[in-house]
């Protein structure tokens, strides 16, 4: 043993200084030998430990239930299960506060001198309820970040039937004004003959009407293109594409009047749309062929 474990300072003294270390089992084998050797002659040692271990159980149940490590359960066990029959007194030696004396002593202030406990009590709270703070806060902002996931898809959802429903709109107004043309787009050379297409527009006014049919699946990379002909020149009117069974709708508009073109055809573009057509016309038609769709 180490001549200078423990000082020469009153033996209850020594004893009271030692208490939290013992009442959580984290005295050392001559720390608690010194407390039960001399516990029974040190009141405000007992008034003290008692105390402790008020404390200890009710705080135990004060905070959200949790699994404390095997090994610290055994040394508690053992503090509260180990004998208290007083031995033979032994001699005190310097240095007999352990190190978790020390740092309710420095967390203890000095109107808390002759109660240790309340220290011992704060720096339990701030760490449990400083881990309880944080597992609450991540959780609430995980569910947070999944109803502003939520609200976004929903924003972009109304968003794009608002847009189906103004295209439908349009469309319903144009045929309301009776100015309404149908063009067919028939498939083109090596295309499967069930392929079809039909463009409603009105060649004064600067829209069109696509209607898509039996179109093939395209890669994920790939999307159908638009383009409204003049000659040699190619307009992008848009891109668009189709579900499982190939079918598909799209509203074009242009700053130019639909009939100041020749015809409409449509290609498959890489995502995204081309500055012009990179691949040959899954369907073309002649918008000067087009015929009235109430027949005036």
């Amino acid at each position: 043993m180490n001549s200078q474990k423990f000082s020469t300072e009153p033996i209850c003294d020594q004893i009271s200084d030692l208490i939290p270390a013992y009442a959580l089992g984290a005295a050392d084998a001559e720390e608690r030998a010194l407390v039960e050797a001399n516990l029974a002659r040190c009141p405000e040692a007992q008034a003290a430990l008692a105390e402790y271990q008020a404390l200890t159980e009710n705080f135990l149940f004060s905070i959200p239930p949790a699994t404390p490590p095997a090994h610290l359960a055994a040394k508690i066990e053992a503090a509260l299960g180990a004998s208290a029959a007083p031995e033979p007194q032994i001699t005190a030696r310097p240095g007999s506060s352990g190190w978790l004396a020390q740092l309710t002593s420095w967390l203890t202030p000095r109107g808390w001198n002759t109660s240790p406990v309340a220290a011992l009590a704060l720096l339990a709270v701030v760490v449990f309820g400083g881990v309880f703070t944080l597992f609450q806060f991540n959780r609430l902002n995980t569910q947070q970040m999944a109803l502003l996931e939520r609200i976004d898809a929903q924003a972009a959802l109304i968003a794009q039937q608002g847009e189906i429903i103004q295209d439908q709109t349009s469309v319903l107004v144009m045929l309301s004004a009776g100015n309404a043309y149908r063009a067919q787009l028939p498939p083109a050379e090596g295309i499967d003959p069930e392929v079809m297409a039909a463009a409603l527009y009105d060649p004064q006014g600067n829209q069109a009407f696509i209607y898509a049919r039996n179109f093939p699946a395209l890669d994920v990379d790939q999307t159908y293109q638009i383009w409204l002909i003049q000659g040699e020149t190619r307009v992008s009117g848009g891109t668009f594409t189709v579900d499982y069974y190939g079918r598909g709708i799209h509203v074009l508009w242009n700053r130019e009047m639909i009939g100041s073109f020749d015809a409409i055809g449509i290609t498959a573009e890489p995502v995204g749309g081309s500055d012009s057509p990179t691949s040959p016309p899954v369907v073309r038609g002649q918008l000067t062929a087009g015929v009235p769709v109430y027949g005036q």
